[in-house]
């Protein structure tokens, strides 16, 4: 047994605004063990600590460091837990995996079982879920152990909680006791509970207590810590007063990375005339800063509740009828911002985005989703190929999908975060040329018989490739009876594909690329016997805020007809200008 520097666990209490079920909780980073059973020699991860334990960084939520590269019957043990009382306690571990493993849990080195845990196929190494046990464990202190029954799996946290049996702590946030703030005015108008800029005054709502009032546009209060323990919706109030009406509010997590939507402030009749105003909006698991800015003042706030709630009702342009044949092709601009996490693209957005995608996979009948290059900004960056792929492995096992090669990304990074091996074993993979760049897929979906064609990239910026366009042709010669969807990278700084393959063959129906700032066109060409293709470019990274803007096509066979669309699940919008939303006729077998 390896000795090594002893470290005390973190409490953690619960805020009365944490969506928990517990009381309390003890948490565990995994890079922080006291001691450890390792069976290779040196840190492959470099990271953190200079013995045998393997360490990398983490893009898990909240960041820090992960264990990973474990093999069978490595362990680590952690000293200091206490147990205070006895009773039910759950324990929740943070893991990625591709594969799936095992691990067991255990105290005092073993000599008290607590129970084995399923690590589940995660879809990546840093694609992160947690799984949760609950055993009944006596007082006392304890050392904790994790040891792995099988390889193949990153390690980031454990935490061990008690499970309540009282009802659950209140996720209300009183509006006054704001852990940062932005205020336009100088001092505290209202003279009561701080002593800082922000405006308070006593309220005669129910309940007594403060409001934070004289709002002006731009203003905003951040609550630090909230944790939202399960991926899904949450409906958001705000206890609101307004003499005129007109104000309004939108709810953020993480400093403003997260946007979660605007809400409109009515007249309530006076200041001290109080109603709620309340939205449904989709979160991902994890523990946010939540924060709550005015779009426009006139208005006093008193608290804030935050509560598992029901999707919101749903649009009627995600109606889809699968009874009728209906599906629904997503497709991913290009991402090169939000892989760099920058101010005005953060990785977060883009997160958000994928998670959508699998929560609206059996609304939408989301039959495939292709990417449309520019995956990352600078070729081979490593830390830009695991931000973006913390979004694209959220669709492993989940949906048939495909990214693509553009100009900024390096083939053999492309083919080292989405190896052919990831997808050949899917039944929907057909072939690929020279690896991931170049790849096929079959589909039937409902009566009709689809090609999915991805080629790499061919823009002005790119060395070009005959073998590659001649290995397309040769794929739309195979199968000319099937109708062929096509993402590319260009379809319009250049002419080359439009010259090798949409004028060429009557086959192609439909073709998506990025590239170009152009931000959104539409244009059509004809094939050698008549056969008509609609070739769309959808590219906002020159946006100054960029939203994670997605495009949408909705086949409707009985109707011969694909309408599509272009939402942001950042901000639960549409565009609605004529070059983001409408129809397009594409005969289709009923």
């Amino acid at each position: 047994m390896n000795y090594r520097l002893k470290l005390t666990a973190i409490s953690l209490a619960v805020a009365s605004t944490a969506l928990c079920t517990v009381a309390s909780a003890q948490l565990f980073q995994a890079e922080d063990y006291t001691w450890y059973s390792d069976t290779t020699t040196g840190n492959s991860g470099r990271q953190y600590r200079n013995d045998n334990v393997d360490i990398e960084k983490t893009s898990d939520v909240g960041g820090g460091y992960n264990v990973g590269w474990i093999a069978k019957n490595e362990w680590l043990s952690y000293e200091g837990l206490d147990i205070s009382e006895a009773g039910t306690y759950r324990i929740s571990v943070r893991t990625a995996s591709p594969y799936g493993s095992q691990l067991r849990v255990e105290l005092n080195g073993g000599n008290i079982f607590l129970g084995d845990i399923t690590v589940p196929k995660t879809g990546g190494w840093q694609q992160w879920q947690t799984t949760q046990l609950e055993v009944d464990i006596q007082p006392g202190q304890y050392s904790l152990g994790v040891k792995a029954l099988a390889s193949g799996w990153n390690f980031n946290w454990i935490q061990i909680e008690k499970v309540r049996t009282d009802p659950p702590a209140t996720s209300r946030i009183e509006a006054e006791d704001y852990d940062a703030f932005y205020d336009k005015s100088l001092g505290n108008i209202g003279g009561a509970y701080r002593n800082d800029h922000v405006d308070i005054e006593i309220t005669t709502d129910t309940g007594g207590g403060y409001n934070v009032g004289w709002w002006q546009a731009g203003e905003w209060l951040r609550y630090n810590d909230v944790t939202f323990p399960v991926s899904g919706y949450y409906t958001f109030s705000a206890r609101v007063a307004s003499e005129a009406g007109g104000g309004g509010i939108e709810f953020d997590l993480n400093k403003g990375a997260i946007k979660l939507g605007k809400v409109a402030i009515p007249s309530t009749g006076g200041w001290q005339q109080w109603q709620t105003v309340s939205q449904s909006v989709y979160v991902a698991a994890g523990t946010y800063p939540v924060g709550v800015y005015a779009t426009s003042g006139g208005f006093n706030l008193n608290w804030i509740d935050i509560v598992p709630g029901d999707a919101p009702p749903v649009d009627a342009r995600f109606n889809t009828d699968k009874s009728r044949g209906e599906w629904t092709l997503v497709v991913v601009p290009d991402t090169q911002h939000y892989s760099q996490n920058r101010p005005n693209a953060p990785i977060a957005h883009m997160r958000t985005a994928f998670d959508w995608l699998v929560a609206m996979r059996d609304t939408l009948n989301i039959q495939f989703v292709q990417g449309l290059g520019d995956i990352t900004e600078t070729w081979d960056s490593d830390w830009e190929w695991q931000n973006s792929t913390s979004a694209w492995y959220k669709l492993y096992g989940e949906m048939p999908f495909m990214p693509i090669q553009g100009n900024h990304d390096s083939p053999q990074s492309l083919n080292k975060y989405f190896p052919v091996s990831s997808f050949q074993n899917e039944t929907w993979y057909a072939g690929d040329f020279g690896g991931i760049e170049n790849n096929y897929a079959l589909m039937d979906i409902g009566n009709e018989r689809y090609l999915f064609l991805q080629l790499e990239a061919y823009d002005q910026y790119s060395p070009y490739r005959p073998e590659g366009l001649a290995w397309g042709q040769q794929i739309l010669r195979q199968y000319p009876d099937r109708k062929v969807i096509l993402a590319t990278h260009d379809l319009w700084a250049t002419q080359t594909i439009k010259n090798n393959i949409l004028t060429k063959f009557d086959n192609v129906i439909l073709a998506n690329a990025g590239h170009d700032c152009v931000r959104e066109t539409h244009y059509t060409t004809r094939g050698p016997n008549g056969g008509l293709s609609h070739n769309f470019v959808s590219d906002y990274q020159c946006d100054a805020n960029e939203v994670m803007l997605l495009r949408f096509y909705k086949f409707k066979p009985l109707e011969d007809k694909v309408e599509y669309y272009t939402y942001s699940p950042v901000t639960h919008t549409f565009e609605v200008d004529a070059q983001s939303e409408g129809a397009i006729i594409i005969p289709q077998a009923d």
